[in-house]
C-alpha cells in the first residue's frame, strides 16, 4: 500500500506553488506538477526554513524529475502511514 505524503510537505507545496492537492501522490514528479528545476530549488530553500533543518546532499540532488516520495526521503519529512499501526493490548 502506498504511504501518504506528510502534511507539512503538502502544505508547503500547495501554499507556495499553484498545485492541486488532489494531484499529490508519492509517485508524482515535480515536472508533473508543472515545477521546473528552478521551482524545485525554490521549494528546497523554502523547506529549509519551514522544516527548520539544513538541506542534505540528497535534497540538493532533487530535480524536476524526482518524485514526491524521493523528496520526503531527502528532506527527512515524517510521512504519515497509510494505515495506523495497531496498538498492542495487554489484558
Amino acid at each position: 500500500m502506498e504511504r501518504d505524503l506528510p502534511p507539512d510537505l503538502v502544505a508547503l507545496l500547495t501554499g507556495s506553488f499553484p498545485v492541486d492537492a488532489n494531484r499529490l501522490t508519492p509517485r508524482t514528479t515535480f515536472a508533473e506538477l508543472g515545477m521546473d528545476s528552478l521551482a524545485t530549488m525554490e521549494l528546497l530553500v523554502v523547506s529549509e526554513g519551514v522544516l527548520d533543518r539544513p538541506l542534505t546532499e540528497a535534497a540538493m540532488r532533487l530535480t524536476s524529475c524526482s518524485t514526491l516520495a524521493e523528496a520526503v526521503d531527502a528532506l527527512g519529512c515524517a510521512a504519515s502511514p497509510a494505515e495506523p499501526e495497531p496498538v498492542p493490548h495487554n489484558p
